[in-house]
């Protein structure tokens, strides 16, 4: 059964025309759902302007503020490795240092060791260098107690020269090649290295071990 409602017609406020009431549910859903329709496309179009000001903003900041943070980064690693180059130097030096002393050292050592045994041997007469070994036993104190410096003083030279080995064992583990990529810098090791000598003067033994211990990766030598 059809119900019918009462409608203000357009030409006369006061005249009336009955319409059926499914007509008015239709066009009230067709309402509903065109609203919801607006709806839908307006957060659709929201969410797509919001992701192209993301993508806009994020290529604005990458292009504007990312080139400004690698230049910062790269001035920090710079003198960084511009520190390390200075301690390798700086150790190396000391190295040399210690084995000159320690040579002058045993030279001296030496020569101490030669006058007391000339000392030794002119101080015996004829009558205790014929006599048993055992007796001219003491005569022998002072030369051996020198032969004991002279070994304790060649055991440091070994020991500092078994260093400086060991660096240039490290320093001929450098790879030129090797890819050296920190903080957007894209470059190799060999090139970096030539860096710091042509921009800063450091030595090339000083520049190597200051790459490699910046980024152990420049080492051929895999831990």
């Amino acid at each position: 059964m059809v119900s019918f409602r009462r409608k203000t017609t357009e030409n006369n406020a006061d005249s009336t025309a009955l319409i059926p009431s499914g007509d008015a549910d239709q066009s009230k859903d067709a309402y509903n759902k065109g609203k919801k329709d607006t709806s839908k496309n307006w957060a659709h179009e929201m969410t797509e302007w919001v992701v192209v000001f993301i993508v806009c903003f994020s290529g604005f900041y990458f292009f504007t503020f990312g080139d400004h943070e690698r230049a910062h980064h790269k001035k920090q690693m710079d003198a960084q490795l511009q520190e390390l180059a200075k301690q390798f130097e700086a150790q190396k030096t000391s190295l040399t240092s210690q084995l000159d002393g320690l040579y002058q050292q045993l030279f001296a050592a030496q020569e101490t060791t030669k006058e007391a045994i000339q000392q030794a041997e002119a101080a015996v007469s004829p009558a205790e260098a014929a006599a048993p070994p055992a007796e001219a036993a003491p005569a022998q104190t002072a030369p051996v107690a020198v032969s004991a410096e002279e070994q304790r003083l060649q055991a440091e030279i070994d020991r500092k020269k078994a260093e400086l080995e060991q660096r240039q064992k490290k320093i001929a583990s450098f790879c030129d090649w090797c890819s050296f990529n920190h903080g957007g810098l894209q470059t190799t090791c060999g090139a970096r290295r030539d860096y710091l000598i042509d921009n800063y003067g450091d030595s090339p033994e000083a520049a190597v071990l200051a790459v490699m211990g910046w980024d152990p990766a420049c080492s051929s030598i895999k831990n």
